[in-house]
């Protein structure tokens, strides 16, 4: 299997699935730092200020948790977990793996028992235009709680299921960009350590792991100029938004884990917006809130720099196709568009709809917003409310 041509797929050396090197669209992001010189300096002021919170002490794993018995990567499994299925970028991944494998699904879901877990999944797929009735006896809904110990499984069940399953993917998180580190601790670094403990429990289950492109601060891209699978996001203190924070806790958990053994594939994901075909999206992506912002106060900020949009569709194509080739197992990939659009072109594109917008320098825009008497109301006042530095 190849990974999809919708987008694309940076290997280890930095080449693209063709073989043609390209930079990801993140990396043109600080190109020029002309507009984000007050944001680094605000990062690097931050540096160590994170409640107390010692973000590498959090990353250990326990020395408990060894790895034997390998499930050879060449073998094609017929049971797989997956995390995170009631969300949107799981319901995209569940629908993908019915489609192009033949494996039967275990989906961990928040539910008074089975019955009500199977409705839940069959909503949300329902949602997205992704159910069929053909794929129903493939699902198999998994009461329990990424937040608690065991998944929130008893020990019986915790064993059984660790015996079934053979293939793991980890897409579940909570996904909230201003909240603090310690309301995300227990879903994103608790729950990722859990899921290592299953994959540990009996035979050795390789462990397909969605992250993200944020585990690379502002600071990690001003020196790597293009953040490449290969390179290490050095400045944690950086990271000056919990989700950041619990999601690099998280990764560093995946390759400790990787390092005693464990067959841990990375996938760092963009900016994730619709269907490449429908357009369709439940919900406004962060990254898309200053544009929201701009329309409702008719400025925006004057800026060359692009702008990544990767359809959930070719996410979730591209996790499964890489997940079934065996050489791809055990490797980082960034998951992003290889044409991203211009904030600039955007904007542009914007005024064609009749939108009345003025360009002006970031630090004329900011002022503006924060005196708009309707501050209190727009898409980014939380993040400005809670960093007022910026």
């Amino acid at each position: 299997a190849a990974a999809p041509r919708a987008g694309v797929t940076y290997g280890g050396n930095g080449e693209s699935a063709s073989g043609e090197s390209r930079e990801p669209a993140t990396s043109e992001l600080l190109r020029s730092a002309g507009d984000f010189t007050q944001i680094i300096e605000v990062l690097r002021q931050a540096a160590g200020t994170q409640n107390g919170i010692d973000l590498p002490d959090e990353a250990r794993l326990d020395d408990s948790v060894s790895f034997d018995e390998v499930i050879p990567p060449a073998a094609v499994p017929k049971q797989a977990l997956l995390t995170g299925a009631t969300g949107y970028i799981g319901a995209f991944l569940l629908a993908e793996l019915l489609d192009k494998t033949e494996l039967t699904v275990h989906c961990l879901v928040r539910a008074a028992n089975p019955a009500d877990g199977k409705q839940r999944i069959r909503q949300n797929l329902q949602s997205f235009g992704l159910w069929s009735e053909s794929i129903g006896s493939r699902i198999v809904a998994v009461p329990g709680d990424l937040t608690k110990p065991r998944l929130g499984l008893s020990k019986t069940r915790f064993d059984r299921l660790s015996r079934q399953v053979e293939v793991i993917y980890h897409s579940g998180a909570e996904v909230k960009f201003v909240a603090p580190y310690e309301s995300l601790r227990n879903a994103n670094v608790d729950g990722t350590r859990e899921v290592i403990r299953f994959a540990s429990a009996g035979r050795t289950k390789p462990l397909h792991y969605v992250s993200t492109l944020a585990v690379f601060s502002l600071i990690d891209h001003l020196e790597l100029k293009v953040p490449r699978e290969t390179d290490v996001p050095r400045h944690h203190e950086a990271l000056f938004t919990g989700y950041p924070q619990s999601k690099w806790v998280a990764e560093q958990l995946v390759l400790n884990a990787r390092e005693r053994g464990l067959p841990a594939t990375i996938y760092r994901l963009g900016l994730i917006t619709g269907h490449s075909k429908t357009g369709f999206s439940p919900f406004t992506p962060f990254g898309f809130r200053d544009i929201l912002t701009c329309l409702q106060t008719g400025f925006a900020i004057d800026r060359d720099s692009p702008v990544d949009m990767t359809p959930v569709d070719f996410v979730s194509e591209s996790v499964v196709a890489l997940s079934q080739r065996a050489r791809s197992i055990g490797g980082n990939y960034h998951l992003v568009n290889e044409h991203p659009l211009q904030w600039n072109q955007l904007v542009d594109w914007l005024r064609s709809y009749g939108f009345q917008l003025e360009s002006i320098p970031y630090g004329d825009w900011r002022n503006k917003l924060k005196r708009h008497p309707d501050f209190a109301k727009m898409p980014l006042y939380e993040l400005f409310s809670l960093y007022p530095q910026l």
